[in-house]
């Protein structure tokens, strides 16, 4: 008896066979046209080379229908080696690819139709692989036989599933055997010459053939023989009618819901202006398969690449609204783009929210109600708030399947947030491509298999079509569709709608998540690519003041500059993409990102100078001087760089504050008595006036205050820092020790850390040089260099006056490739976990290894601080930009830099700079870590003053707060009215009221959700508000001044 495995083989080696047959005819178009610029034209003919290094180029050609094709359907067959777009007629008609190369010309052609073809192309692949020699490889009309087409489609959608069935499985040869009796129908043609021709259009055959030591030469054109034709419609009918049988002894079983989809990552193995081209090619197939396909639903996130369409092709995307409002393509993601949720900050997440679902509801009518992120790289804990109070109550992701470790435990579950929010999520596992998936056995089974929750729902989803690079759905994938959608002992499938999916979804009975769904792998991604990171943190920060100070600006002139804050936040925004901020993307990328972020930066800074400048005009200053302006919601003491030669400045009660000349040149101002009112300004007098003192901060390689004493050893790190408030040492050895690691994961190099990575490490001790920077009163400064193999480092440490904070100024200068660079704290405190901030709020994660899930947490994301402290006592470690942490015991890592090689062979290459701090405190993070890691990523900005001659006063606060565990999260014009928006976070985990004061007239205060919809009234009274709070509540809320 023949076994299962050669009975299926030999079934595909005929399959293989048959499928040459459905051709009736083929023409070649030869002669096209070749253009770089679509200016100067060339001839280049079928087999022709085309490279060139300026790209896209461009094809064209026109043609009549020959006469031979008369009553025939007619469908252009063409494969220029590179990724494009084919316009037919002048329009956009589908993407062009390794698996788009057909494009329907004419149902029945009449003979002389008269067609002008167009393809824009890159000599690219759909993953951004480099083609070489790209070619003009096959350029034809072809007529198939529909019917024949039909049949082969019917028989491999048997032999697929045979083929994917366990062998344990008796439907399997029950199959086979269906198989081998419908295919006993088949004639198959036998004629030496024909056979010959046919074997040219048969890639099974043309491996045995044409591969001999002297192949035989095809002559004549190739005949496809009708007795073989209709032959394969009876095995087809045949095949039906077994099936039918089949299907009441073994019939469906579940379900799964198909959507289509096209995973366009906004870069990544490409520059974003590629993906520009992607959108059109994979959007372009999508609406021509759903001219063909009435039942087709597809699906596609992002508001950024809607807005990148609109833009580039608005024949395409006024179709693409055609078919949203038909209901059969579904906007969806709610967010901007699919960006990173682990570094991404609060307000950012917000805003990706905010801007789409406005975009989405001005476009198509229409709110998102799932979060589709099936690819980001882990999930921060705060998200199910801020998605509930986006209108999304549901979350889709399939990257938890990628622990490498641990299995996640569930497929359909709520994920609670770390509010107690609450959102349906689900995954899906596909053995195939995952979210790239395809209508076919081993997806379908394999995900049917994989999913975990059919007692309480029995139907999971799976999105289908090619992806990553775009692409999208197949001819193919639908017409299986078609076959499998019934198929014995599958599951059934049925295309529908993401959001109804979720809406069946029984609200009782799932099991709970409660915690961050963090991703056992990818955490080199916290690191990778430090320019970027810190590029990223920068400009969220400024945009937050510069926003602050246009709506402060705004209340007192009326003009608020939207359009420019929009933008920038679009750009923010989309390099926010979770293969972009992560560092995964090629070196292009890089470049073209923080050019853009450069651009937001320049154009917040223009905002904040104008703002200052407008509100200086205001003042009642009699003289020159300085306005200071502090955009956080609480107090800060006064610290201020001033550009020029000011010896002394004089507040407006007479104290005069001396200067301190820096390494750098400049003066700066610094006096922690002097505070600085929250979202208010104070205003500084160039003074005459002199004060003195002997107190330096310096001496030796000594750094001391009155609350701590630091020494640096010979060896470049801390020797002792001694806490003289609480009367201890804050290390049990050396701090800040600079550990070098031989970094060479298994996989994904730029994406991953190795779990052994600590056994192939060495500490950087090669000091160059230390002395003494500055050795004034109000700061001192000790400049450490070090030398490791090819790379430089140089370190400042900076203690201010009455400051238990430690300030490490970095400057990397590196010129290694594949190492990890961390900074070690051996803290002299015990806990079993060390708490790190996160998008509005903050996670606990363990110190210690006890259990598999704690063990694989080796290397996790944070944002600008993390802290580990017992009962009474604490130390805390700020950054302005850097997000990668491990714990070992009571030892905090710090990540400063990864310079893997793929996709970017020169990532951390070169200069770079930082600052991290160290921070002992009483008690717990709560004793002002999370104020002085604001004011660390968040300056005070200032500007010189005149004698403005105006009536404000000089000094003024325009919010206060009475609770130190609020802090604003924004301060903005509301999007559309003239109201102004104020997000307020709940950070410590507190419950409780919180009053707020305004320094300007409030006639009405609301509460809104993020998407700034009205829900509550607040009262207000003398330009005060009292807001409840649950802990970790993030609250917005709306102005009408």
């Amino acid at each position: 008896m023949e076994k299962l495995e050669h009975a299926i083989a030999r079934l595909e080696l005929r399959l293989g066979e048959l499928n040459t047959f459905k051709l009736v005819k083929r023409f070649n178009l030869d002669e096209w046209l070749f253009s770089t610029d679509k200016s100067t034209w060339k001839t280049i003919h079928i087999g022709e080379k085309w490279t060139t290094q300026s790209f896209p180029c461009y094809f064209k050609k026109e043609f009549s229908i020959p006469e031979e094709f008369k009553g025939l359907p007619v469908r252009l067959q063409i494969w220029v080696e590179g990724e494009g777009i084919v316009y037919i007629n002048d329009k956009p008609v589908g993407g062009l690819d390794p698996n788009h190369r057909e494009f329907r010309l004419l149902d029945s052609a009449s003979g002389g139709e008269k067609f002008s073809i167009l393809i824009e192309a890159v000599p690219r692949g759909p993953f951004g692989s480099y083609v070489a020699d790209p070619h003009l490889a096959q350029s034809r009309l072809v007529s198939i036989d529909e019917s024949v087409e039909s049949a082969i489609f019917d028989i491999y959608a048997v032999l697929d599933a045979a083929k994917n069935l366990s062998d344990e499985n008796e439907l399997k040869e029950i199959l086979v055997e269906a198989l081998d009796n419908a295919l006993s129908l088949v004639v198959f043609p036998s004629e030496t010459e024909s056979y010959l021709t046919s074997v040219t259009e048969n890639p099974f055959g043309s491996r045995m053939v044409f591969r001999v030591w002297n192949p035989p030469v095809p002559k004549g054109d190739f005949v496809s023989p009708e007795e073989t034709r209709k032959s394969l419609v009876s095995a087809q009918k045949k095949l039906q009618e077994l099936l039918e049988e089949i299907k009441d002894q073994y019939p469906p079983v579940g379900n799964i819901t198909l959507t289509g989809h096209s995973h366009i990552d906004l870069a990544w193995l490409w520059p974003m202006a590629e993906t520009r081209r992607k959108i059109r090619r994979t959007s372009s197939s999508v609406i021509s398969l759903m001219n063909k396909y009435s039942d087709f639903k597809y699906n596609q996130s992002s508001a950024q690449i809607y807005a990148f369409l609109k833009e580039d092709e608005p024949y395409l995307y006024e179709k693409a609204k055609e078919r949203i409002k038909a209901g059969q393509w579904e906007p969806i993601g709610g967010m901007w783009v699919e960006s990173d949720c682990n570094l991404t900050s609060g307000e950012s997440l917000v805003r990706q929210m905010l801007y789409a679902q406005k975009f989405f509801e001005k476009e198509f009518g229409r709110r998102c109600s799932v979060a589709w992120l099936p690819d980001a790289f882990g999930f921060t804990w705060t998200l199910p708030q801020l998605f509930k109070k986006a209108g999304i109550d549901y979350f889709l992701t399939t990257k938890i399947n990628w622990n490498e470790t641990n299995k996640f435990p569930y497929d359909l579950f709520y994920w609670q947030g770390l509010d107690g929010t609450r959102i349906i999520a689900h995954s899906f596992l596909n053995p195939g491509q995952g979210y790239n998936g395809n209508i076919q056995a081993l997806d379908i089974l394999g995900t049917w298999k994989n999913y975990r929750q059919k007692a309480v729902f029995p139907d999971t989803l799976l999105s289908f079509g090619f992806g990553d690079g775009g692409g999208g759905p197949t001819l193919e994938m639908l017409e299986m569709y078609q076959r499998f959608k019934e198929f014995p002992g599958f599951p059934r499938l049925k295309m529908g709608s993401i959001e109804e999916f979720f809406a069946r979804v029984p609200k009782d009975n799932l099991p709970v998540w409660d915690g961050e769904l963090y991703l056992e792998l990818h955490r080199g991604t916290y690191t990778t690519q430090s320019r970027m990171k810190k590029s990223n943190r920068k400009v969220e920060h400024t945009l937050y003041t510069a926003e602050v100070l246009a709506s402060i600006n705004y209340l007192l002139t009326g003009k608020y500059p939207q359009d420019i804050l929009t933008t920038g936040w679009h750009k923010l925004l989309r390099n926010q993409f979770h293969d972009i901020l992560p560092g995964s993307s090629i070196k292009e990328v890089y470049q073209d990102a923080l050019r853009e972020l450069k651009e937001v930066e320049d154009s917040a800074d223009e905002i904040i100078r104008d703002s200052l400048k407008s509100i200086a005009t205001r003042v009642k200053a009699d003289r020159e001087g300085f306005i200071i302006f502090n955009p956080s919601s609480f107090p800060r003491a006064l610290e201020y760089i001033i550009e020029d030669d000011t010896d002394a400045v004089e507040l407006p009660d007479g104290k005069v504050i001396k200067t301190q000349v820096t390494s750098g040149g400049k003066r700066l101002v610094y006096s922690p008595e002097v505070k600085v009112p929250p979202m208010g300004y104070v205003v500084l007098y160039k003074s005459e006036k002199t004060s003195s003192s002997n107190k330096t901060i310096t001496s030796g390689n000594v750094l001391e205050n009155n609350l701590v004493r630091v020494e640096i050893g010979e060896d470049g790190t801390i020797l002792s820092y001694y806490d003289k408030v609480n009367g201890r040492e804050v290390f049990t050895s050396r701090g800040n020790q600079l550990w070098a690691y031989s970094d060479r994961p298994r996989n994904w190099d730029a994406w991953d850390i190795a779990a052994d990575y600590e056994k192939y490490g060495e500490e950087i001790r090669d000091v160059e040089y230390i002395k003494i920077l500055e050795e004034g009163p109000a700061r001192g400064v000790i400049e450490v260099k070090k030398r490791y193999r090819n790379s430089s480092i140089i370190q400042r440490y900076v203690l201010y006056k009455d400051s238990p904070k430690l300030d490490i100024e970095t400057i990397i200068d590196w010129h290694d490739r594949r190492i990890l660079v961390k900074a070690l704290f051996p803290f002299d405190v015990r806990s079993s976990y060390a708490t790190y901030e996160i998008a509005y709020g903050h996670i606990q994660r363990p110190t210690h290894k006890n259990t598999s899930w704690d063990s694989a947490k080796f290397e996790v994301p944070g944002h600008r601080w993390v802290d580990i402290s017992e009962g009474n006592y604490g130390v805390s470690i700020l950054n302005d930009g850097k997000y990668g942490y491990s714990a070992n015991e009571s030892t905090i890592g710090l990540s400063l830099l990864r310079s893997p090689i793929y996709p970017d062979f020169f990532a951390d290459e070169g200069e770079q700079s930082f600052v991290y701090s160290i921070l002992p405190h009483r008690n717990d993070w709560r004793e002002g870590t999370v104020y002085e890691a604001i004011s660390l990523n968040t300056p005070l900005v200032g500007i010189p003053l005149s004698d403005a001659g105006g009536k404000d006063n000089l000094e003024k606060s325009f919010l206060e707060i009475d609770a130190r565990n609020i802090v604003t999260g924004a301060f903005k014009k509301a999007e559309d009215d003239g109201s102004l928006v104020l997000r307020l976070c709940e950070l410590y985990g507190y419950r409780g009221k919180a009053k707020i004061k305004f320094g300007f007239d409030v006639k009405k205060a609301v509460e809104t959700n993020l998407l700034e919809d009205e829900l509550t009234p607040i009262d207000v009274n003398s330009n005060e508000i009292e807001v409840s709070f649950k802990p970790y509540e993030v609250k917005t809320i709306k102005l009408v001044i």
